[in-house]
């Protein structure tokens, strides 16, 4: 028996006393009232249940999945005007990328993709992405349609913040994005004091990237 049955009854006993009847009727409400509670326990543990059931309907909602960082560079290169004679090498590729992925954390303070980007040689490197256009070299033109771009669709917000990163960044050139990233801390912080074209596999921390952009966002000053 639950205490607070134990707890009424003792309040109570009198009742058994004066009249037996009465007390029979007192722990027949008792009873009901646990009944009531045990039901409606059940049944609200039946509407959880139903909640994670439904996850199509409006009650439910999912987080959309994550892109990778081949989605995101889709992106970039779908947004080239290769009839007005856009181009893009590898290099540029992989910074513009990199300062998606870095923005993204700074704004948002979530990651746009979940892949790793390491510190190498020539600047932040997604390997799944390096893989991906290995055949062409460093400072090579992709050609675009012949790689058979993946239509992504983004958030607004995000779909503004890659923009973003495109107009500010995209008007550079690979090595002038390479020769920044080489001043930024995130990439020296991964290298740990290695020679500038030392090979590097380490990589550059999420947190790192939150706390340089973060900071270049509102305007303080970084070392």
């Amino acid at each position: 028996m639950d205490w607070w049955i134990l707890q009424a009854v003792h309040q109570n006993m009198w009742i058994m006393f004066v009249n037996l009847p009465s007390a029979i009727v007192f722990f027949r409400l008792l009873e009901k009232g646990r009944m009531a509670i045990k039901n409606t326990l059940i049944r609200l543990t039946h509407m959880a249940s139903m909640k994670k059931q439904l996850k199509g309907s409006r009650l439910y909602q999912p987080k959309p999945a994550i892109p990778s960082a081949n989605q995101v560079a889709d992106w970039f290169l779908a947004r080239l005007d290769t009839n007005a004679g856009d181009t893009i090498s590898p290099l540029k590729l992989q910074k513009l990328v990199y300062y998606a992925q870095a923005w993204h954390l700074a704004v948002f303070n979530q990651p746009l993709f979940s892949e790793p980007i390491q510190a190498w040689a020539h600047g932040p490197v997604v390997p799944s992405l390096y893989q991906r256009f290995r055949h062409n070299c460093r400072d090579c033109l992709i050609e675009v349609k012949a790689n058979g771009l993946e239509s992504v669709h983004f958030s607004k917000e995000t779909e503004d913040l890659l923009n973003e990163v495109y107009s500010i960044y995209g008007e550079h050139s690979a090595s002038y994005l390479e020769q920044l990233t080489h001043h930024e801390t995130p990439w020296l912080k991964a290298r740990k004091g290695l020679p500038l074209y030392h090979r590097s596999e380490e990589v550059i921390t999420v947190e790192s990237m939150i706390d340089y952009y973060s900071a270049l966002r509102n305007g303080k000053k970084t070392s």
